[in-house]
This record gives C-alpha cells, sequence and structure tokens, in this order.
C-alpha cells in the first residue's frame, strides 16, 4: 500500500503537536514566556510591552517600577495604602517619611506624636474659614502650659485665675487709653500717659510713684484720690518714713457726727504693711 503525505499537512500536524505540548505545560506549571516587543488586549497598537484597554482584573498583586494616571477619572483604592517602604500600613493612608501637599488636606481631626517642631506658613483659623490673622480663633482656646508670642495679643479682655503666678510686663502698659505703667520704674499714671519727671537738682522732690491726673487746668486740678471702706474705720493713706523704719496713717473723721459738718485729718504711727 503506497501513503500519499503532503508536506504542508504534515507540518501542520507537528506545529499543532508543538503547541499542545506548551499549553499543556503552561497550565501544569504556571509559567509563560511571550517573545515579542509588545502585547495588546483590546488593541491592535498597544505601544508597550503590554497594553490593555479597557478595564483589568488582577486577583493577585501587581508589581511596577513606578504607577503613572493620566486620566481625569477617580481612583480608589478599598484597602490600607502604605507609602515609603512599609508593608504594613496601619491606616488607609500610611506614610513612612515626609509628605507634600500642592493643595489643601481635608481631615476630621490632627493629631502629632512627634517631639519635632510643627510650623504653619500661613494663616490657620480655628472655628472659621477665613482667618484674618496669622492665627484667628473665633471661640475660646485651652492651652495646657505656657504660650510664647513674638508679637502683640490683642484680646478684648484678660483674665488670670491663678493664686500663686506673679505676672510680669518687661515694657510698658498703656490701660484704656488714658493710663499707663512704666516698666523702667514702675511708677503709675493714672487719667495721663505721660509719667512726670521732678528736677531733683533745683526742687529736691522725687519722681512721684503715683500720678492722679484729671480734666481741669494747672490751676484747677481735678485729678481725685479716692479712698474708701465700708467699715467703721475708714480709709486711710499710709506713708512710710524717709529711713523705711516707720509708717504713718492720715485718716479723716467727721467733727460732729449726729448734723456730718466738719472734718479733721489725723496722724498716727502704725505698723508698716508687710
Amino acid at each position: 500500500m503506497r501513503l500519499n503525505i503532503n508536506i504542508k499537512d504534515l507540518s501542520a500536524v507537528f506545529t499543532s503537536i508543538l503547541l499542545s505540548v506548551f499549553m499543556v505545560a503552561v497550565v501544569a506549571y504556571g509559567a509563560s514566556v511571550i517573545d515579542t516587543a509588545s502585547v495588546g488586549s483590546g488593541t491592535s497598537t498597544p505601544g508597550v510591552a503590554a497594553g490593555v484597554k479597557g478595564a483589568g482584573l488582577f486577583e493577585g498583586f501587581v508589581h511596577a517600577d513606578y504607577f503613572k494616571s493620566t486620566s481625569t477619572n477617580p481612583s480608589w483604592i478599598s484597602a490600607n495604602l502604605g507609602l515609603g517602604g512599609t508593608t504594613t500600613p496601619g491606616a488607609a493612608l500610611d506614610v513612612q517619611g515626609a509628605g507634600i501637599f500642592e493643595g489643601f488636606v481635608h481631615a476630621d481631626y490632627f493629631k502629632s506624636t512627634s517631639t519635632n517642631p510643627s510650623w504653619l506658613l500661613g494663616r490657620i483659623g480655628l472655628g472659621t474659614t477665613t482667618p484674618s490673622s496669622t492665627v484667628n480663633n473665633d471661640g475660646g482656646i485651652t492651652v495646657e502650659g505656657g504660650g510664647l508670642f513674638g508679637d502683640f495679643v490683642m484680646s478684648s479682655y484678660l483674665t488670670a485665675t491663678s493664686s500663686t503666678a506673679t505676672s510680669t510686663i518687661r515694657t510698658g502698659m498703656i490701660v484704656a487709653s488714658s493710663s499707663v505703667v512704666d516698666a523702667v520704674s514702675g511708677r503709675i499714671a493714672l487719667g495721663t500717659t505721660t509719667i512726670p519727671d521732678s528736677d531733683v537738682a533745683n526742687t529736691e522732690a522725687n519722681d512721684p510713684t503715683l500720678t492722679i491726673s484729671g480734666l481741669g487746668s494747672t490751676y484747677n486740678a481735678t485729678g481725685t484720690l479716692y479712698i474708701t471702706n465700708a467699715g467703721a474705720g475708714g480709709g486711710q493713706i499710709i506713708l512710710k518714713s524717709v529711713d523705711g523704719f516707720n509708717c504713718a496713717a492720715i485718716s479723716a473723721a467727721t467733727v460732729d457726727a449726729a448734723f456730718s459738718t466738719g472734718i479733721t485729718l489725723t496722724a498716727e504711727v502704725v505698723a508698716c504693711p508687710r
């Protein structure tokens, strides 16, 4: 019996056998090699080693030198994302290292556990989205510890509740725009922001520690020092002697209490206040 074998048919059979063996090897060992410049899925012009036109689903991880997205559509990752070399992110976004954000960062709250200093170059608003100064607090603020301000502090009022702390003002203080405390000498002027200085050489008078100025003129002064007390003792002025060892109290009493007429001034030696 004579067999007629076509060379083309034999080549096709041989190729089919080889492909079958190759597919069995792929299924059995889970490995494959595509020896070509690029592979396209859904496109005949992939442009890169693997080009996919449409969605791609990977059941395992994807390993790449870097990722690049050119789409304007939103992207999302359902699980935690670790950046900076961590493979065990402890939060939705875990960054091991510094982070740079060109836009705003929105969060329910901020928490810092580092001992390194933190800073903000722009304005910060607390309770307001339009801060008018470096720190704009629309509401109360509580600081447990000291606070350092390199510039002025503007407030509607100040309240000190400590009974042991000492407040120190190193420069002058103006109260109600009409009274002043001199930081150098500690002298106080009420009703004026000018601290008077006596000419010791000519008058041999000391600079007044307390100055009270009213609205009157030089010959009609209206500055008043009013000392009173709800008790029976009344108010008094205590003067310390020049040598600093003794004190004298000046008090006022009505001459005729029944008719509330006349007044006498009494000076007596008293113990100096502590």
